[in-house]
């Protein structure tokens, strides 16, 4: 059996944001800032929120209360169903989901897919719990199409039923690049290894050739990243502590695919690397298993130093 992706989007929010949504609308409506509560009860505001967040799901109002026992203080958070749904639409949730959805139609309607052509859509995570996010995409694509059986399980079940299929087309949603410091400028730049909307398998149409950036330089390391589009909601408030604008600002941004920010060394230099010379020779290529391999040249003793290594696994 063979698969094939048509279309895919993302936007770089979900549930967590939505929690501090709506402790920062307690904070701003009771007079107070996150600095002045300090870290420890926000945090715990947050648990409340979610708890408040979870109960809206099948409940038109909901009231969640937590204890300061440090500061003897009680924090009370009530929130209507609609008032939720007002915080997702200021805080350009909805609207990010919309243009999600616009984007995966637009490109499937160039591949010969239209709307009417599909004929089932899958919720899944807890925020298609939502009342309001299922509204949305019911408006779409209609009550009769969208399936909201197991939110929680579908992605399980649909990562066992790949088991099932032989060949699997797929692309790349983001580039992923090397980013690199450009002293006169102080700032960072970026050279893309592999170009958003490449299909995998695949590698890199030319190698990529480096130099070592000190003297006696003994290993090449790179801060291997992904490029991608993030969107935030820009709020003010009138002096009342009341929402009156907010606007989507939408801006590239690089996020390390190292949780832990560490460079990757892909080259051990034996002898150790002189300054503007050409050192070593780079292939990237991206397996079958979204993973970032690469395949390095000592162009100084002619050794291939890494053959088709994995370094990274592609998000």
């Amino acid at each position: 059996m063979k698969a094939e992706v048509i279309a895919k989007s993302d936007a770089f929010v979900g549930g967590v944001d939505i929690d501090t949504w709506i402790v920062d609308r307690y904070l701003q409506t009771s007079g107070s800032q996150r600095q002045e509560v300090g870290e420890i009860v926000y945090m715990n505001l947050l648990e409340v929120a979610e708890r408040l967040k979870i109960r809206l799901s099948t409940a038109q109002s909901a009231k969640e209360a937590w204890f300061d026992d440090e500061n003897f203080m009680s924090h009370e958070l009530q929130l209507q169903r609609d008032e939720l749904a007002e915080i997702l639409e200021n805080r350009q949730l909805l609207q990010q989901l919309r243009d999600c959805i616009d984007e995966v139609l637009a490109i499937a309607l160039t591949k010969g897919i239209g709307k009417a052509d599909i004929e089932q859509v899958l919720l899944v995570g807890g925020t298609c719990q939502i009342p309001a996010v299922q509204q949305l995409v019911n408006a779409y694509f209609g009550r009769g199409r969208v399936k909201l059986d197991k939110p929680f399980e579908a992605v399980a079940h649909g990562a066992l039923a790949l088991s099932e299929i032989a060949d699997l087309d797929d692309y790349l949603r983001h580039s992923y690049a090397i980013r690199l410091w450009e002293p006169y400028y102080k700032a960072y730049t970026y050279h893309t290894l592999i170009e958003k909307g490449a299909t995998y398998p695949g590698a890199r149409s030319q190698p990529l050739t480096l130099q070592v950036a000190t003297e006696g330089q003994q290993e090449i390391r790179l801060d291997i990243g992904e490029v991608s589009q993030v969107a935030q909601a820009e709020v003010t408030y009138d002096a009342q502590g009341r929402m009156t604008n907010s606007q989507l600002m939408k801006q590239d941004t690089y996020r390390s695919l190292e949780t832990n920010r560490q460079q990757v060394c892909i080259a051990h230099l034996d002898p150790p690397g002189q300054t503007g010379i050409d050192r070593i020779q780079a292939q990237f290529e991206v397996n079958e298993r979204r993973m970032l391999v690469v395949t390095v040249k000592d162009l100084l003793t002619g050794k291939m130093l890494v053959d088709k290594e994995a370094i990274a696994k592609l998000t």
